[in-house]
Parts: C-alpha cells; sequence; structure tokens
C-alpha cells in the first residue's frame, strides 16, 4: 500500500481500507491513522493535513471505547487546537475543552497516563475552557453517552 495513501484516492488496497474503516472495523480506522502520521513524518503530507484527516479517523476508533483510541483522540484535539490557534482560528478552546473532556473521564475510570495529562493540562489551560470542559462532561452525564 502507498504511504501516500491518504493523496491516491484511486488506489485499490487503500479504498478497501476505507471501507472497511467506514464500516466500523477498528483495526482499518487504526491503520489508516497509522499511515497518515507516518505520510506526515515522511514529508509526504503536511502535519496540519494529517491532524486534520487523523481527526477523523481517531473519533471513529476512539467511538468503539477503547482507553488508548479514546487517549489518541485527545492527543489529536490538542494538536487541532494549536493549528487553530496558529491560524487565527476560533475554536481553540472548543477542541481543548473537548479534550479535556476526554482526559477526565480515562482519568475518572483509572488511566494514569490520561490523569497526568489532565493534570499537566488544567494547570496550563484558562480557567475557561476548564468549565467549558466541565459543562461538556455534565452534559455527557445526563445523556448518557461516553465521551469518545
Amino acid at each position: 500500500m502507498s504511504e501516500a495513501l491518504l493523496a491516491a484516492p484511486i488506489d485499490p488496497e487503500a479504498d478497501a481500507l476505507f471501507a472497511l474503516a467506514a464500516r466500523g472495523d477498528l483495526e482499518a480506522q487504526r491503520k489508516l491513522l497509522a499511515v497518515a502520521v507516518d505520510a506526515a513524518h515522511n514529508g509526504q503530507i503536511t502535519y496540519t493535513h494529517a491532524i486534520w484527516g487523523s481527526q477523523i479517523l481517531a473519533r471513529m476508533a476512539a467511538a468503539h471505547g477503547h482507553a488508548e483510541d479514546r487517549l489518541y483522540l485527545a492527543s489529536i484535539l490538542f494538536h487541532l487546537a494549536a493549528i487553530d490557534r496558529e491560524t487565527g482560528g476560533s475554536c481553540v478552546s472548543g477542541y481543548q475543552a473537548e479534550g479535556l473532556a476526554i482526559l477526565n473521564t480515562l482519568a475518572d475510570e483509572g488511566d494514569e497516563k490520561a490523569a497526568e495529562w489532565l493534570n499537566h493540562a488544567v494547570a496550563a489551560l484558562p480557567t475557561e475552557t476548564v468549565a467549558a470542559a466541565e459543562e461538556i462532561g455534565r452534559h455527557v452525564a445526563a445523556s448518557g453517552v461516553t465521551v469518545h
């Protein structure tokens, strides 16, 4: 399969992998995510394109509920916040709050890495962002939906 998988949609192997990912195949979602990151590291696509593409794949993988995929999604959200800040976007605190809400849920479930990241993030972020993350958590708890 081509390293430039995300940039070459005519590749039959890539098309098959995307089809599997779209049908909920977790391993296909993870593989596409890894390909996007590798393509950015190899200079085949930009960091920004890799992160934007990864967000979709990370959300699909995190929806399966595995802690490592949810933690990866939180990481992607913080990368998106950094990109948004650099480009003058208006979604920085939203990405950060969603990432914090995921970290908080994972920490509550006993994930030590998430708890460590959460502590660092809460110390570094504005109180408004932390409050927004708490609101997301309350909304999710009331709805019964798991934060992914």
